[in-house]
């Protein structure tokens, strides 16, 4: 469901930037804590705002396969711009 995939989106991106930030790197999360490493922090929050913003809206009128394409449009962006 797109509830399911937007917290598993969510947490993943959390998880990493909160243990990228403490130095710490888990075997579940290693790839994503790497390309962390080489994107555009502010991009990567902007990201996670705009998934939390969606799992809030996600009861409203708002078209579940639509709002999915849209994040995973940013989420190419955002690896686009990868250094």
């Amino acid at each position: 469901s797109l509830e399911r995939i937007l917290y598993l989106m969510s947490w993943w991106i959390s998880m990493s930037l909160r243990e990228n930030a403490r130095g710490r790197e888990l075997v579940a999360i290693r790839d994503l804590q790497s390309l962390l490493k080489r994107l555009d922090l502010k991009a990567v929050f902007t990201l996670l705002d705009a998934i939390n913003d969606r799992r809030r809206q996600q009861y409203s009128h708002l078209n579940p396969q639509l709002a999915l394409e849209h994040l995973l449009l940013q989420w190419q962006k955002l690896l686009k711009g990868a250094k």
